[in-house]
């Protein structure tokens, strides 16, 4: 089963498990019984996009080793909620209730930046400064669960599971040494489906009986990236390398505010 599939199992799994309850009551129940929820939400992410670093041996013996500064980078994200959520608490007596949707996010671009040295021996390698942005789109089957406390404030926990769409491209390096040096290989750019989760917690405020505000923390994880055909250029003659630059797991922890409307 490929990740696409795999991603939709899990929304499938997740809206079911929704409205089962709602289901065990009758056809009628499915649908009298929930309340469609839209939200809009935005706010600030620290992406980590790796700092690994990574070596590879080239055809004329040359050692490549890319040193990747993995840093935090600040970036922002936008993205909607589509959902439901049961008219009634599922426990009336502590008003714990569910919500549940899919959620499409998508985040600002980020700089990856390293030091790539080019030789067979130390003291006669090449060393080039190297970058390349990240960029990712998220979509989530997203499950959270409210406590109702002091009537308007509604604590929550979420969970997320699903696939982020990570580009990695633009890739540029350069170098102030002149004379004779050891050439560096280039990259092509490349889009990569993967499996990603999000773990949150925040707080709900309920404006009046439709419109609540939001505000909260998550992290999510969006799996690899890396660029793509590895190509050394000399004299007009290209000299491919299996050799894929990139970062195994990137992360990012954010600070979202949340705009809800029940209907």
């Amino acid at each position: 089963m490929d990740i696409k599939q795999h991603f939709f199992v899990v929304i499938n799994t997740v809206l079911i498990c929704s409205i089962a309850k709602a289901s065990d009551m009758g056809p009628m129940a499915l649908f009298q019984g929930l309340r469609p929820i839209v939200a809009l939400q935005g706010g600030y992410a620290s992406m980590n996009p790796g700092g690994n670093t990574q070596h590879f041996t080239g055809t004329d013996s040359n050692v490549f080793t890319f040193n990747n500064f993995g840093s935090g980078k600040n970036t922002g994200l936008i993205g909607v909620f589509l959902g439901a959520e049961p008219a009634l608490p599922l426990i009336s007596r502590s008003g714990l209730f569910m919500q549940t949707g899919i959620e499409y996010n998508y985040f600002g671009k980020v700089g990856v930046n390293g030091i790539n040295t080019v030789g067979v021996e130390p003291q006669t390698s090449t060393t080039y400064h190297y970058n390349y942005n990240f960029q990712t789109q998220q979509v989530l089957g997203t499950l959270r669960l409210f406590v109702t406390t002091y009537e308007r404030f509604l604590p929550y926990g979420e969970v997320g599971l699903g696939a982020a769409f990570n580009h990695a491209g633009q890739y540029n390096a350069t170098t102030t040494e002149t004379g004779s040096i050891n050439l560096t290989p280039g990259f092509s750019s490349q889009n990569q489906t993967q499996f990603s989760y999000s773990l949150g917690l925040g707080v709900d405020i309920q404006v009046n009986t439709q419109v609540r505000m939001g505000f909260g923390y998550r992290y999510s994880n969006f799996g690899s990236a890396s660029l793509g055909n590895c190509i050394v250029t000399s004299n007009n003659y290209q000299s491919p390398l299996q050799f894929a630059l990139g970062s195994s797991s990137i992360h990012t922890n954010q600070l979202i505010a949340r705009l809800s409307y029940a209907v």
